[in-house]
């Protein structure tokens, strides 16, 4: 629970706002501090398919962007998670094909491990 509210208030902080008609939310989930370096290499870029679950990610970002109102217009939305050198969240008001990403994502991605 403190994480959630600690990821609410990030987002409050960060003003992050979600499109109307559709929203694509990209979540960079950071490889754990405890892989080594090769692993990390190995994961950064490539889907998450651990918890948490994709379907309550968007779900804490809708409820965090929509603080206290009624979010019930929200109704299409895509979600992706992958593994990163660093967390955070990409919101695009269009669809972000997999794996071509812009800017080929996942090799930007694969360069945040070596700032971690």
């Amino acid at each position: 629970m403190k994480r959630y509210r600690t990821f609410r208030d990030h987002v409050a902080l960060e003003r992050l706002e979600l499109p109307g008609d559709f929203f694509h939310a990209l979540f960079l989930i950071e490889c754990p501090r405890s892989w080594s370096q090769k692993k990390r290499q190995q994961h950064v870029g490539y889907p998450h398919l651990q918890t948490p679950d994709g379907d309550n990610l968007v779900k804490a970002l809708i409820d965090a962007v929509y603080r206290g109102l009624d979010d019930a217009h929200v109704w299409n939305y895509a979600v992706t998670k992958l593994w990163s050198g660093m967390p955070g969240i990409i919101i695009a008001d269009g669809h972000l094909p997999f794996p071509e990403l812009p800017v080929d994502l996942p090799l930007l991605i694969r360069s945040t491990i070596d700032s971690v």
